[in-house]
Parts: C-alpha cells; sequence; structure tokens
C-alpha cells in the first residue's frame, strides 16, 4: 500500500509544477514530508485525506486519493464513511460553534435552548475503528473552527490512548492539505 502513495507525490508535483514562488514549494514538500510519516498508517493517510479533501472541497486531491485509495484495497466501508464524516461533522460543528457563541454572550446566558436532539448514531458506532474515525472527526472539526469539537474529540483520542505524534500528524495534514487547496 505504501507505494501507493507515491501517486499522491506525482499529484502533487502535477499540482504544484507552475505555481511559483516559495510558498508552492514549501506547501509541496510539507505534504510529501507528511506522506512518508511513520505517525499513521498508509489506511489512515488516505482516509484522512479523503475527508479532508471532501472538507476542502478540494476536488483534484480527492479524486486522486480515492483511486489510491480504490489501489490500496481499502473496505468500501471505510472509504464511504471517510466520504460522509464531513456532513456529519459539518452538521455538529455548525451546531456547537452557536452553543460555544451563545455561551459566551452575556445577553444569552440565562437562556436554556435544551438538548440538540440531533442523530449522532454514526458518532457511537462507525464502520471503521473509532480511533480512525476521531482522528477524521477532529480533523474535520478543526478545518471548521469548531472549539467544542476539538476539544472533545481530542479528549475521545486521549482516553483511547492514541499517541499525541498521531493527533499531532492529523492536524499538519489537515493545515497542509488546507494550504494545497488555496493554491
Amino acid at each position: 500500500m505504501m507505494e501507493n502513495l507515491e501517486y499522491l507525490n506525482t499529484f502533487i508535483d502535477k499540482y504544484t509544477e507552475n505555481l511559483e514562488g516559495t510558498i508552492p514549494k514549501d506547501l509541496k514538500l510539507n505534504f510529501t514530508k507528511l506522506l512518508s510519516t511513520e505517525n499513521l498508517n498508509t489506511e489512515e493517510k488516505l482516509l484522512l485525506l479523503i475527508c479532508i479533501s471532501k472538507t476542502l472541497d478540494f476536488q483534484e486531491l480527492y479524486h486522486s486519493v480515492l483511486e489510491v485509495a480504490n489501489l490500496s484495497k481499502i473496505a468500501h466501508s471505510s472509504i464511504n464513511e471517510a466520504k460522509q464524516i464531513p456532513a456529519i461533522m459539518g452538521m455538529l460543528n455548525t451546531y456547537y460553534k452557536f452553543k460555544f457563541f451563545s455561551e459566551k454572550n452575556p445577553q444569552s446566558n440565562n437562556i436554556n435552548y435544551g438538548a440538540p436532539n440531533l442523530r449522532m448514531q454514526s458518532l457511537m458506532n462507525p464502520n471503521m475503528p473509532k480511533e480512525t474515525f476521531e482522528l477524521l472527526s477532529i480533523a474535520v472539526s478543526i478545518l471548521n473552527s469548531c472549539e467544542k469539537c476539538v476539544i472533545a474529540h481530542e479528549k475521545a483520542l486521549l482516553e483511547l490512548s492514541v499517541p499525541a505524534q498521531k493527533i499531532h500528524a492529523t492536524m499538519k495534514f489537515a493545515a497542509v492539505t488546507k494550504g494545497l487547496s488555496c493554491l
């Protein structure tokens, strides 16, 4: 599976080849370095990139990563879930950003909006390993700037004994991919 990641390096080379300046070069080198990190396995990297590129609507990368994931024989159910996590997290990130802002608003601090009453069964029983699901969820939450959700997913990851280096690598993938999507 690792050799399939080389295809993504080729994609990034082509994606940045006609761009002048040090910024595209920095982003390309960072992405290449992240693809070789040992803090995440190949399946985690690919599922993470599917999820992040979908969140960012980075279509070129999204289609390339899907191709690599299929060549790598990652379970269809995991690929499908990685494609859908941005949808459920988008709903939750939006709602919990409202809750966070409302809690900070002195005029609304006595208002009880009640329970969210939003169906979230997919968070409790994901198809992929819970650790992977949480890594993808924290990446989407940081991209969507939801402080409450980032804290909740980081807590879940730490309770699952996920090493800090793995969480950090996930955040760097989100950051570098966001940068690339803006070129």
